[in-house]
C-alpha cells in the first residue's frame, strides 16, 4: 500500500472540504473587512494546537458559536494558512502576503508554517526591503527574523545600500541603527583578523 499517496489524497480530499464545505462546516471565522471562511472544528482542532485550545476552554453558549471574528487577520493570511491547515500545504504567495501572515501564524501558533514563511520572507529581501523588514521584525518582537535580516544586511547590502539603509533607521529606530553598525563593526574587524592571520601565514613560509 502507498502510504505517501494516500496522505495526498486525504490532504486534497480535505482541501475539497474546505474549499466547497456545504452543509458540513459548523464554524465560520470571520476576518479583517468582514471576509467569512466556513471551516469545519474538528479539522481545525486537531491540526491547529489554537483552535484545539479555544474549543475545549470555551464554556457555555461560546462553545456552540456559530461565528468566530478574527478581525486582525489578512483575509488573504487566513485563506493561505486555512490550506495549510486543511491540506499540509503552504502556496506560494506575493511578498506582500508574508508578513501578515508571518504574524497570523505565529498568532495561531503554527510553528511550522511560521518557520517556513519567515525564510521566505529573508530569502526575498533586498537591498530596497531590508530596512523596511528589519523594522517590521522589530516591531512584531520576531527576534529570530530580525537576526537573521541584520545579518543579510551587514554581509549583503552594507557595501552598496549603506546610507539610504541608515537614513530609515536613523529616523524610525536609531537603536536598530546602533544594533546594524555593530554588527558591522564586528564584520570589519573579522576581515581585519583574517588579514593579519593570512600575512602571518605567508611572512611564516618565508
Amino acid at each position: 500500500m502507498d502510504i505517501s499517496s494516500s496522505k495526498q489524497r486525504l490532504g486534497a480530499d480535505f482541501l475539497a472540504l474546505l474549499d466547497n464545505p456545504g452543509p458540513t462546516s459548523d464554524l465560520t471565522l470571520i476576518a479583517a473587512g468582514g471576509r467569512s471562511f466556513p471551516v469545519h472544528r474538528v479539522i481545525l482542532a486537531a491540526r491547529c494546537e489554537f483552535f484545539k485550545t479555544m474549543f475545549v476552554s470555551d464554556v457555555g453558549d461560546a462553545a456552540f458559536a456559530r461565528e468566530l471574528p478574527l478581525p486582525d487577520a489578512d483575509p488573504d493570511a487566513l485563506a493561505l494558512l486555512l490550506r495549510y491547515i486543511y491540506g499540509g500545504v503552504l502556496d506560494e504567495c506575493e511578498r506582500d502576503l508574508l508578513k501578515p501572515a508571518v504574524e497570523l501564524a505565529d498568532f495561531l501558533r503554527l510553528v511550522d508554517a511560521c518557520g517556513e514563511l519567515q525564510r521566505r520572507l529573508l530569502g526575498t529581501a533586498t537591498q530596497d526591503t531590508i530596512a523596511e523588514d528589519m523594522l517590521w521584525a522589530e516591531g512584531h518582537g520576531d527576534h529570530i527574523t530580525l537576526l537573521a535580516l541584520v545579518f543579510k544586511c551587514v554581509h549583503d547590502f552594507a557595501a552598496k545600500g549603506a546610507d539610504a539603509i541608515a537614513d530609515v533607521l536613523s529616523e524610525r529606530s536609531p537603536k536598530l541603527l546602533a544594533r546594524l553598525y555593530k554588527q558591522l563593526a564586528a564584520k570589519v574587524a573579522a576581515q581585519e583578523a583574517a588579514k593579519e592571520s593570512a600575512k602571518g601565514s605567508v611572512n611564516g613560509e618565508w
